[in-house]
């Protein structure tokens, strides 16, 4: 249901944009979905803006980003994470 919506607001966002050029920073973000794909020799992603959704399945694109493929071998890679600050985000339960 959430992702039925979001898809719903991006559209509305492109619908409306030049009525509303504010619209983004009162309606929130555009939403874009990340999809992997697991192979038995390599990971596959794409970084995509649906634009139509069926029975919660996405079947429709604004803009579909390839990323490169990354092979699966034995050299592992360590990544450490930055040492930055805690962030807060602040939780409220909607009316």
């Amino acid at each position: 249901m959430n992702t039925t919506e979001a898809v719903e607001t991006n559209n509305l966002l492109d619908m409306f944009s030049d009525l509303l050029p504010a619209i983004e920073d009162v309606q929130g973000l555009t939403t874009w979905v990340l999809l992997m794909h697991l192979a038995t020799d390599e990971v596959r992603c794409e970084l995509s803006l649906p634009s139509s959704i069926s029975n919660g399945k996405i079947n429709g694109w604004k803009e579909r980003i390839i990323l490169p493929s990354m092979p699966l071998d034995d050299d592992s890679i360590e990544i450490e994470a930055p040492d930055l600050p805690d962030i807060e985000v602040p939780i409220k339960k909607k009316a």
